[in-house]
């Protein structure tokens, strides 16, 4: 599988980034909004029709 990734048909350039990488503070608290939301839309959760999925 190395070899297939050497032969691809672009080559990528190098990239900098003159900063470190770091987490959005607001990280944890977009977690709990993000899951309390897909359990009120139904995305988490049983059905709310009851039936099976």
């Amino acid at each position: 599988m190395s070899k297939a990734r050497r032969q691809q048909p672009f080559q990528l350039p190098e990239f900098y980034v003159p900063w470190p990488a770091r987490l959005n503070p607001n990280l944890e608290s977009a977690r709990v909004h993000t899951k309390a939301w897909s359990y009120q839309m139904g995305i988490l959760g049983p059905p709310r029709d009851g039936t099976e999925r």
